[in-house]
């Protein structure tokens, strides 16, 4: 199977084109002038504000941007990755409000209705850390560590003018992933904002990013809550499987499978972020146009974390057939096609009359407490075998959006969808978004995010979990529990997996003897100092083994006195037990002094 899988990804590396960058020639000077920050030269990372005509303004702490009203909803886009051809780095090629030209000819604006709206537009760039020959090594950034050694920080491409190709640098940083610099950005440089939404919209493997981003800025009892954001936008999402030699440029191609590979570590750990938003009142919306996020031979399919979200699937036709002899052509138009639809269907709108559902087709027409009842619509008919689902049945063969049209499909869920469920469905008891308009009180502080009223009791209740006696010490983040406090060995994944102590940011866990969170994330199991081994047991396969701490027994007197009163009474009891015994034998053969026998 690995075999055949390798083969595939070698003939789609070779026909394929970019999916996340173009190649438009070596980056000018007047390219570069346009950031005054010294990109490509030096590293240049954080949101960037646009306005309607184009023009753009990055966002720096404690400098309120002209492009940015803190008053207004707010949406923030992120991009995927940058290194395959050379590059983005060398080229000075970013992503922006106009529709690339090898999808666009015309290279049209696809955000004019959000700006027409009174919506602030970001971009949070990370392309040069996002600029790497592997997918994977981008991939790894997004959640952790995947150098040696910590303080050698992350790995950045530079460009410098009239040189043939980009250089490598590390950035000295205390974040422990590139979704720590993104949380951390967006509190510094928005620490103002006051809107009534605030929508995270990621495309590619920028939906990892824009995943663990909002999970870690809902997780931090520091974030103002108005920064906490209230909607999660899947555009396309990739998850890398195995690193290949060929589409994803990898040094070393490797086929044998780890816990199911790379890719599926990263899966298992956004679906868990999926989830745990949900269960604060954040709704996830995935939009599908391509065959990347369900193709297991592109990649790690998302078919496990599907039935938790609401999802729409787009048909760009108009990139081309994917039966015609061109077809490998096109997977990187269908795959860019996510944003460029997405983005100009806010132009759309329809007769609310017509159903009983918002729909998630036009992305300015669902409020977020209207997507949030549709995704809990979702997750009650996941338990029932499942998926509910936005399918385009009209305007496939044109850019524009106006003729197309979207229809609610329902089926059953698959073997993988039925699994998700299973693994990663955590809140059934919810009936309703977790809203309130009352007042706060003690018992019950309401806080406000994002313009909304959101239980504070859930958060605790999330916060609280641990981990069971038989798993106690918590790793990856809080979503799995290992028995011992030691890291199993994994070179793969650097200082996540290097075998020293585990912790929150371990990836594996010694002799893989671990067990799933049943409410992610979990805290270590709580261990009385007095004696660390009293609450600690070791299932083995047929039996529990209780260990306890023999230097505490010694350098406890009661305990002492006890063991040997035990012990004394125990002794009593054989020697009554062997006399009698010798008593009731005596006629059958000579009695002896049992102590000489």
């Amino acid at each position: 199977m690995y075999a055949a899988r390798a083969l595939t990804i070698a003939i789609l590396g070779s026909f394929c084109r970019n999916a996340d960058a173009i190649m438009r020639g070596k980056c000018t000077a007047e390219e570069a002038h346009r950031y005054p920050s010294g990109y490509p030269a030096q590293l240049d990372f954080g949101i960037y504000w646009y306005a309607k005509d184009g023009t753009f303004d990055k966002a720096y702490p404690g400098r309120r941007s002209d492009l940015y009203d803190p008053k207004r909803k707010t949406m923030v886009f992120i991009h995927g990755w940058s290194g395959n051809q050379g590059g983005a780095t060398a080229s000075c090629y970013r992503p922006s409000t106009t529709c690339d030209e090898d999808v666009c000819p015309d290279q049209r604006p696809i955000m004019d209705a959000w700006f027409d709206a009174g919506w602030n537009v970001g971009f949070f760039y990370w392309d040069q850390f996002a600029d790497e020959p592997c997918a994977r090594d981008a991939e790894q950034k997004v959640w952790f560590h995947s150098a040696v050694d910590e303080d050698d920080g992350f790995r950045w491409a530079q460009y410098r003018l009239g040189e043939d190709g980009r250089q490598f640098q590390m950035y000295k940083t205390k974040a422990k992933s590139v979704g720590e610099l993104c949380a951390d950005s967006i509190s510094e440089t928005m620490a103002d904002f006051d809107g009534p939404e605030l929508r995270f919209v990621g495309h590619s493997l920028g939906t990892q990013l824009a995943t663990h981003c909002a999970a870690l800025l809902h997780e931090r009892n520091d974030t103002l809550q108005a920064l906490k954001p209230s909607r999660l936008v899947l555009l396309d999402p990739f998850f890398t499987e195995r690193h290949l030699h060929g589409m994803f440029r990898c040094d070393k191609p490797d086929l044998t499978p780890f816990s199911g590979g790379v890719g599926s570590l990263t899966l298992k750990k956004a679906a868990r972020k999926i989830e745990m938003l949900y269960g604060r009142g954040v709704p996830t919306e995935v939009s599908l146009s391509s065959p990347f996020p369900e193709s297991q031979y592109l990649g790690s399919p998302i078919l496990p974390f599907e039935p938790l979200v609401v999802l729409v699937k787009r048909e760009p036709t108009w990139c081309g057939s994917m039966m015609s002899v061109d077809a490998l052509d096109h997977i990187g138009c269908r795959h860019k096609a996510a944003v460029i639809l997405y983005f100009l269907s806010g132009a759309n709108s329809r007769d609310r009359a017509l159903s009983d559902f918002c729909d998630p087709s036009y992305p300015l027409e669902c409020t977020d407490d209207e997507l949030w009842e549709l995704q809990h619509l979702q997750q009650s008919l996941a338990d029932e075998g499942f998926q509910q689902y936005w399918e385009q049945h009209a305007g496939t063969d044109t850019r524009r959006t106006a003729d197309d049209q979207y229809a609610r499909m329902e089926t059953r869920l698959g073997d993988a969808g039925l699994e998700g469920v299973n693994d990663y469905r955590r809140f059934e008891h919810l009936r309703k978004r977790p809203v309130s308009n009352s007042s706060a009180t003690d018992d019950n502080a309401i806080n406000r995010v994002s313009g909304r009223m959101v239980k504070r009791s859930m958060s605790d209740a999330y916060e609280q979990a641990r981990c069971s006696v038989h798993y106690p010490f918590a790793y990856h983040s809080g979503d799995w529990c290992c028995r011992a406090q030691q890291e199993d060995v994994y070179a793969g994944l650097g200082v996540a997996c290097d075998g020293g102590a585990l912790s929150l940011e371990s990836m594996c866990c010694k002799g893989g003897a671990f067990t799933s969170c049943s409410s992610p994330p979990c805290a270590d199991y709580p261990v009385q100092k007095s004696d660390p081994f009293d609450h600690l047991v070791i299932e083995d396969q047929e039996e529990r083994v209780n260990l306890r701490s023999a230097a505490g027994q010694t350098n406890n007197p009661t305990r002492l006195v006890l063991a040997c009163g035990f012990i004394v009474i125990g002794c009593s009891a054989v020697i009554y037990w062997v006399r009698n015994l010798e008593g009731r034998s005596a006629q059958k053969r000579p009695q002896y002094d049992w102590i000489s026998y």
